[in-house]
């Protein structure tokens, strides 16, 4: 491989684009000092890739673009472009040769490098990766510029010996080292962790060993537990089967004592037929023995009771209007008293007003009188103020002018407010009359057509009172199977309610055994007005019953009575049946209450739920009830929650635990099985079973006596039917009257009213009118007053004094007209109130005097009335001494019909106890079904308990006490165990495997740590097995060619430590010909330099390179010294292609090629390429 040509363009002092073409061999580049020779280095570098802006002598990658003085041809980029020739015999010429170019363009944030590849962009790494491939490298002195020398020169041993590791390539060793030792640390460290972890883990397996024992101990004891309860729930369910048997047995008694109850029954039924049979026949006979007699005198009687009926509704109608016109003539009478005070008011006041407005009169005339001599005397003074007072003249004269028709207007609005003022009062006695007779009239219509309608429908009444009457009694038929049903209904599930309160009796002692017979007793309807137990009348979410029931406690036992007298009765009845103590809650006593400050703080606080009674559901008449149960109590999250804010406060928790004010704390685990659960849900569901039935039996025995009452009423009411008719009659003809009569007048007034509304608007529009035109009047008399104002002002600046004295009497004789038209004003409306009050008087002795003649009136009718009804009820006596005389008659037949009766009573009494014996055997029945049930369900339940627990049925244990020996001794011993681990086990497992893991861990980390040991030592051993092997090899190379380009003189690498030699110096001592050995840095400045040129070419011949490029390394050799580097090049070019920087002949005159370098206009570098031939003749190209 060759380097064929270097193409440059705008880099630093080519700004001409530039190619220069190179051929194999030994090329020097000469040409005077900065005229550029160093640019062509700098440019291959550029175009090999280098990434070091001073590798290539520039700050920075900018300075690589040409400056131009000429700032048009400066340009913002720069390329170099390099041919290489690969040699390829496989290949066409054409395809042996590779191009690769380098750009440099500015852009906005710096500049940008871009490379190609036979025209194609490739990255960096491409470039770098086809350098490799043909073997040029730019850090193994394949380039050797302007400084290099000297470097080696100035270079410690040590960096010297870093130097030639960084030639022999084992950098990587020490990437790999150092990798090797962080992973060994690493390692150590993860040991490190591991046997902490080892210990811990031991430690733990061995107190795991314990707990693993008790716990198996535990789960032994558990099998034998669960074993043992096994066996206790099937003992349990074996004498549940004989108590189903004994219920069997009872039934089949029962059901054949009610087959005799019945066959007595049927014996009772044919004697009562027997009996209803001859009372019949008895009935009849009453009737034939003078009944229709009998019949006639009653109906003469009744017919005497309806027209007593009349006249003593005559009476009553008279005595009521007669009282009713004597409270309107009372009235009437205080009224007319009240208004002559009135008037009497009115016509004091109307003289002390026309007094004092005469009194005004005199003084406005003698005011008038004084003006009137003023003016007279001042016009004969002064000709101009006579004018003035012309002009007032004419203007006093326009006021009274205009004050005579205000005086006139306001006579006349008198008289029309007068006129409006009777107008009105007419009107308001006319609409009073009216109102009062419209009433009257209303009331004698509305009571017209009641009587009618009742009239009327007297058939229809009757006939719908028959209705009633077979309706009533069907409905006391009903009601009474109803409630026969009912208190079925009641005593079976009292009855049950019962059996499952003495369930929990037996659980919980004499305190629910209290409950029971209280329950007991409101279930079979011994004692009225018990509600029930809070827990029957209350409900609640599952999720807060372990806090509401912890928290209500055995108060939720407590039952709920209406009254105290209730909760009396069944405190006897509990000291009768001995049957234990308990507390009762009246609803009309206990009361409720409220929370206390610090509850009302925690329930609004952080973690709380809310108050108790919060989540109760119940009805609003029980809150007092659940106040008594729960109080202020306050629902909190947890035991930390409670913690926090107790004491002062009461608290429970989700859980149950009861925090009290006082700070006393209670609570734990409480085990509620779900059997409890099923007992509790259906006792409550049959307590509202119970208080439904018992709510409808109460509304059904009110309701009862209701029925018979109201039956009994209508059939006296069928009797009284006949006695009304009469009195109807009367009444209709006496309201027919009053309608009659009272419509004309009706129409009468109306009309006058009408006409008096069509007046009172005729005098309201003369009123405006006369407003309207006053209004007018005012405002010209007000103009005019300004004018005289204006005047007067005029005649005082004349004549000051008289102005003064006239403007005076001008403002009193105003002040004074105005008080004139006040009193006038009022004078008027005065003597519209009287003539108003004396309207109304009339109006009310007129009144009174109507009044007293209908009174003198009605009080004969009433004195004719009461005799008449006096004659009429001693009539009355005599017909029944006429009907006592003739029932005396059928007395004996009457006397048999109540014999039978009594018989027929008796023998229903004995039907009614035997059905009640049958009724009884059927709840004994039905209450033993129901036990056989609730067996049943319980052995389903055990069934289920038993499917939950799970043992196995122990063979030879048949009794309970026996099991439950056992099964204390086994729950002793569990107790005895302590606190155990359940999960003991299972950790102790886990802790082994985690045991056993951690150790083959930490085993295989320890191979891997003695692994990575072995693999430093190797490669510490091959590190230094190589270095030596480039010391030796670099050492023998510079022997030799400091021996031939120093003309026999020798030089040799020195270790300062050849036992370590990878942490030794290296230096460099040569002998030049004729002298001693000494080190590099005592040498001359020329030998200096032959020695490190040696060294150069050394290390070169260790890694070989198809070109070199050397800038001027004989700057500092003699000329011998310097014609025999020049021979060394010459001969290496044999095999490379060599390029070198110099200024020196003797370089030149072992050169295959030269290129000169100039500077042609300061700014760019011209290049003339010269070929040596064989002869040493030069050829130059330009």
């Amino acid at each position: 491989m060759f380097l064929e040509s270097l193409e440059l363009h705008n880099f630093k002092s080519f700004g001409i684009r530039k190619r220069i073409v190179f051929r194999k061999g030994f090329t020097v580049i000469s040409g005077p000092n900065g005229s550029g020779k160093s640019n062509i280095g700098d440019s291959l570098l550029f175009v090999l890739g280098t990434r070091s802006s001073k590798a290539v002598r520039a700050e920075r990658l900018g300075d690589l673009i040409h400056k131009s003085s000429d700032e048009k041809r400066n340009r913002d980029y720069c390329s170099v472009t390099v041919t290489l020739d690969t040699e390829d015999p496989e290949k066409l010429p054409e395809d042996r040769k590779i191009i690769l170019k380098r750009e440099l363009v500015a852009e906005m944030d710096g500049y940008k490098s871009n490379y190609y590849i036979n025209g194609q962009r490739v990255r960096h790494s491409d470039v770098a990766d086809l350098l490799d491939s043909l073997h040029i490298y730019l850090d193994s002195y394949s380039f050797v510029l302007q400084g290099d020398i000297n470097n080696i020169v100035k270079m410690t041993g040590f960096e010297r010996r870093k130097l030639l590791e960084s030639i022999s390539g084992i950098e990587s060793f020490d990437i790999q080292i150092e990798k090797a030792q962080g992973d060994i640390l690493s390692i150590s460290e993860n040991l490190g962790r591991l046997e902490v972890l080892l210990d811990q883990t031991r430690k733990r397996r061995q107190d795991l060993e314990a707990e693993k024992d008790v716990a198996e101990r535990y789960e032994q004891l558990s099998t034998a537990i669960r074993n043992l309860r096994m066996t206790m729930l099937n003992i349990e369910k074996e004498g549940m089967q004989r108590e189903i048997a004994s219920h069997s047995r009872n039934i089949e008694q029962l059901m054949q004592e009610i087959g005799e109850i019945e066959a007595r029954i049927t014996s009772m039924n044919q004697q009562l037929g027997f009996l209803e049979g001859e009372n019949r026949d008895l009935k009849q006979r009453l009737e034939v023995s003078g009944n229709s007699q009998l019949r006639e005198i009653r109906e003469q009687i009744e017919n005497q009771r309806v027209t007593i009926a009349e006249t003593g509704i005559r009476v009553e109608n008279s005595q009521e209007r007669i009282r009713s016109i004597s409270d309107q003539m009372e009235a009437d009478n205080r009224d007319l008293e009240k208004t002559s005070r009135s008037l009497e008011w009115l016509q004091s006041n109307l003289a002390e007003n026309s007094k004092t407005l005469d009194e005004i009169r005199s003084s406005m005339g003698r005011i008038s009188q004084d003006l009137k001599s003023i003016r007279d005397k001042n016009s004969r003074s002064s000709s101009e103020i006579l004018k003035k007072q012309e002009e007032i003249k004419e203007k006093d004269s326009s006021i009274r002018e205009l004050n005579s028709q205000m005086d006139r207007l306001i006579e006349e609005r008198d008289r029309i407010q007068a006129e409006r003022s009777g107008v009105v009062g007419e009107l308001g006695t006319l609409e009073e009359k009216k109102k009062d007779l419209e009433f009257q009239v209303r009331d004698a219509a509305w009571r017209l057509k009641e009587i009618e309608k009742d009239a009327g429908s007297s058939k229809e009444n009757n006939e719908k009172l028959s209705f009633r009457y077979y309706d009533l009694k069907r409905r006391l038929e009903e009601l009474r199977k109803r409630k026969d049903v009912l208190q079925a209904e009641l005593n079976t599930a009292g009855r049950e309610h019962t059996q499952l309160q003495s369930q929990v009796s037996s659980r919980s002692g004499s305190a629910n055994r209290a409950v029971t017979t209280i329950l007991g007793a409101r279930n079979q309807n011994k004692i009225q007005g018990i509600h029930g137990t809070i827990r029957e009348l209350v409900s609640f979410p599952d999720e807060f019953r372990p806090a509401i029931e912890a928290a209500a406690g055995a108060r939720l036992n407590s039952v709920v009575v209406e009254d105290d007298g209730v909760a009396e009765q069944c405190l006897d009845l509990l000291k009768r049946e001995r049957a234990g103590k308990m507390t009762f809650l009246p609803l009309n006593k206990v009361l409720g209450g409220r929370p206390r400050g610090k509850a009302i703080t925690v329930r609004s606080s952080e973690g709380s739920m809310g108050y108790v009674f919060e989540k109760i559901s119940f009805d609003p008449k029980y809150e007092g009830i659940i106040w008594y149960a729960v109080q202020d109590t306050v629902i909190v999250r947890d035991v930390p929650t409670a913690r926090k804010y107790m004491v002062g406060v009461r608290l429970v928790t989700m859980d149950g635990d009861i925090f009290e004010a006082s700070g006393a704390i209670t609570g734990g685990f409480q085990d509620r099985g779900k059997s409890q659960e099923n007992l509790d849900a259906r006792i409550s569901e049959l307590s509202a079973k119970i208080r439904e039935i018992s709510a409808e039996l109460d509304a059904i025995n009110s309701e009862i006596p209701q029925v018979e009452s109201e039956f009994d009423d209508i059939s006296q009411k069928l009797r009284d039917t006949s006695r009304t008719e009469g009195s109807r009659s009367a009444e209709i003809q006496q309201w027919r009257k009053l309608v009659d009569e009272g419509k004309p007048k009706l129409e009468d007034l109306a009309s006058r009213i009408s006409d008096l509304n069509r007046k009172l608007s005729e005098v309201d529009g003369k009123l405006s009118g006369n407003d309207r035109e006053s209004k007018e009047i005012r405002v010209r008399i007000s103009r005019l007053e300004s004018d005289k104002s204006a005047i007067f002002d005029q005649i005082r600046e004349i004549s000051p004094q008289f102005a003064e004295k006239e403007s005076a009497l001008e403002t009193e004789l105003t002040s004074l007209r105005s008080r004139e038209a006040d009193f006038s004003a009022e004078i008027v409306k005065i003597g519209n109130d009287i003539s108003h009050m004396k309207q109304k008087s009339d109006d009310i002795r007129a009144r009174i005097r109507s009044n007293s003649e209908e009174r003198t009136r009605l009080e004969k009718d009433l004195e004719a009335s009461q005799s008449t009804l006096a004659q009429q009820k001693s009539d009355l006596e005599k017909l029944r001494a006429v009907e006592s005389e003739i029932s005396e008659k059928s007395r004996e037949i009457v006397d048999a019909l109540n014999v039978n009766e009594s018989e027929i009573s008796r023998i229903k009494e004995s039907i009614d106890a035997e059905k009640a014996g049958i009724g009884t055997k059927n709840d004994l029945i039905l209450s033993s079904r129901l036990k056989i049930e609730n067996i049943q369900a319980r052995m389903q339940d055990l069934g289920q308990q038993m499917t939950e627990v799970g043992g196995e049925i122990l063979p030879g244990m048949r009794y309970i006490q026996e099991a439950k020996r056992e099964l204390d001794a086994r729950n002793a011993e569990l107790v005895a165990l302590g606190p155990v681990n359940q999960k003991a086990v299972a950790e102790y497992q886990q802790v082994s495997a985690d045991l056993d893991s951690l150790t083959g861990e930490m085993d295989s980390l320890s191979q891997e740590k003695a692994d990575l040991e072995k693999l430093m030592e190797r490669l510490n051993h091959q590190k230094e097995k190589i270095f030596m092997e480039m010391y030796g090899a670099i050492n023998e190379n510079m022997k030799s060619i400091y021996g031939e380009i120093s003309g026999g003189g020798e030089a040799s690498l020195e270790m300062s430590n050849e036992s370590d030699p990878l942490n030794s110096e290296i230096f460099i001592r040569a002998r030049p010909k004729g002298k001693s050995f000494s080190k590099l840095e005592a040498l001359s400045g020329g030998e200096k330099s032959l020695t490190a040129l040696s060294f150069i070419l050394a290390v070169q011949r260790i890694n070989p390179s198809p070109l070199y490029y050397l800038d001027e390394v004989d700057m500092f050799l003699d000329g011998s010294n310097a014609e025999r580097v020049g021979k060394m090049f010459k001969l290496n070019s044999n095999t490379s292609q060599v390029f070198s920087v110099s200024l020196r002949k003797a370089m030149l005159k072992y050169a295959d090629h030269v290129v000169v370098v100039t500077s042609f206009d300061g700014e760019n570098t011209e290049i003339f390429e010269k070929s040596v031939s064989e002869s040493g003749n030069m050829e130059v190209q330009s």
